[in-house]
């Protein structure tokens, strides 16, 4: 089979969304090993343009994307990372965060998706309340409190999509002001009142990080998709655990981009972590991006095979002697072939002679 020159053959697609994930992998390790070489585990980041991982505890990789992870110095638990589909790159710029590892920020480039304003993913892993690794200075309550401020600064340069694991169980409620109106307290002029749309939820308890994550998503005007948008609406449960079910998996965007929000969904549980993962699709206007060919695309068609047996042997051996076949291998022995592809095309031709039966 002859490669084209075309090696590298690239062809163009038009896109009108980007599907985002986000997951808790409790862990990049099974019993079986990496999951990132399991198919299964690979089919449902696959599915996405951008996925937001959380639990990664180290440098995580897989083919097809681009990925940059903030781990903990410890190794030993949390960490997040973003991988992002290659040929969507160019559109995609990481926010270095050196000072926190509880937190990864990427920036959607307007021009490149078509967006009115740049789009900021946030990624968050907020260890438990109870976790070993907190400590009165490092503990999810400081942790959500300065995410909040990151937040609040995105906000101001664009639209913010924030996801992750939070660990706060805020039942029923919603993260909206409820009757919100500029009438009677003074509130800046680019204050806009919350449309106040209650969510559903199967998990009717709180706990201590739950306020601090509502207050979070209330500062900054955010809307939580649990429970509330088009794909999933029941609320269903996030971390399935021996002791019970819980929702603390979220994803919450700014109010603008809620219009663009196609569904949210929460996928099946699997065997691959005891959380389940988070989906949702930001519609855009018409983009362009360039993709490499399918390989099978990449190559020419095989010239037509011969069968040498003993009824077409002598012809064979004459088809060697022809002054075109002689001419073939010269050039194959001598010094004009100078560069594969040359070398190939010789070959092709040499292999394609009609003097054999097929």
């Amino acid at each position: 089979m002859n490669r084209n020159t075309t090696k590298k053959a690239q062809v163009s697609i038009i896109k009108n969304s980007i599907k985002i994930l986000s997951w808790n992998i409790q862990s990049p390790s099974s019993v079986d090993g990496s999951k990132f070489e399991i198919q299964s585990f690979q089919n449902i980041i696959k599915g996405h343009d951008i996925a937001c991982l959380q639990e990664i505890r180290r440098e995580v990789h897989l083919v097809g994307y681009r990925s940059i992870c903030n781990i903990r110095k410890d190794g030993k638990s949390g960490g997040v990372g973003i991988l992002i589909k290659n040929e969507l790159i160019a559109g995609i710029e990481f926010i270095k965060n050196t000072e926190c590892s509880d937190y990864l920020v990427c920036r959607l480039d307007k021009d490149f998706f078509s967006l009115s304003e740049d789009t900021f993913i946030v990624n968050v892993y907020i260890r438990p309340f109870n976790s070993s690794a907190s400590n009165p200075t490092d503990n999810g309550k400081d942790a959500l409190k300065n995410i909040e401020n990151v937040v609040n600064e995105l906000r101001e340069e664009g639209e913010v999509i924030m996801c992750g694991d939070f660990n706060s169980r805020i039942g029923l409620k919603t993260g909206m002001i409820r009757e919100d109106s500029t009438n009677f307290v003074p509130l800046p002029d680019d204050y806009e009142p919350d449309d106040f749309l209650p969510r559903n939820s199967l998990d009717l308890i709180t706990n201590t990080y739950g306020t601090h994550f509502l207050n979070l998503v209330k500062h900054n005007q955010l809307t939580i998709l649990n429970g509330r948008t088009l794909g999933y609406l029941v609320g269903n449960f996030t971390s399935i655990q021996k002791n019970g079910c819980s929702v603390i998996d979220y994803i919450a965007v700014t109010k603008s981009i809620k219009t663009r929000i196609n569904y949210f969904k929460i996928l099946t549980f699997t065997e691959h972590s005891d959380h389940r993962p988070l989906s949702t699709e930001l519609k855009c206007n018409k983009f362009s991006i360039n993709q490499r060919a399918p390989l099978q695309d990449t190559y020419q068609t095989a010239p037509t095979r011969y069968i040498i047996n003993e009824e077409n042997i002598e012809g064979f051996f004459e088809a060697q002697s022809e002054n075109l076949s002689l001419t073939l291998i010269h050039e194959l022995q001598g010094a004009q072939v100078r560069r594969q592809q040359h070398m190939l095309l010789a070959i092709g031709q040499l292999l394609s002679f009609p003097a054999l039966p097929s």
